[in-house]
């Protein structure tokens, strides 16, 4: 007697997982958009710093924890936005919807967004602003 089973196709743990992965990525790539803009927005700032002395260890924390902050608040805005849809959606049927909740996942967005998007801002943050003496052109 054999037992035939079908490989190749995904359970869906493994798709929860990969699609907590690409939210991720699609968050952090979002995240490193909106940072670009404020860091281009805020170059005065930036070079009056490095004129009066500011290290790059400031510039960068300052980056950092804009990241961070920006990160964290995506994350809980997304969280709750889907919690919100989730009971909308099972109306009725909260004990079916939410019985077998993916606390790690939850709990990967949370906390892994903010961290990587507040150790990535001071990683990729610590560059001299190019001029100090002159006021950028607009």
């Amino acid at each position: 007697m054999k037992a035939e089973t079908k490989s190749g196709e995904l359970g869906l743990n493994q798709i929860s997982d990969g699609a907590t992965v690409l939210g991720l990525v699609i968050a952090l790539g979002v995240l490193v958009m909106s940072v670009g803009l404020v860091r281009s927005e805020t170059a005065r700032e930036l070079r009056t710093l490095s004129a009066v002395g500011a290290s790059s260890r400031i510039r960068r924390t300052i980056t950092g924890a804009t990241a961070g902050a920006i990160g964290l608040l995506g994350a809980v805005l997304g969280a709750a936005g889907a919690t919100i849809a989730g009971l909308a959606w099972a109306r009725s049927s909260l004990g079916t919807t939410f019985g077998d909740f993916p606390a790690v996942d939850l709990i990967a967005i949370l906390v892994g967004l903010p961290a990587v998007a507040a150790v990535g801002g001071w990683l990729l943050a610590g560059r001299r602003p190019p001029t100090i003496a002159r006021q950028a052109l607009d």
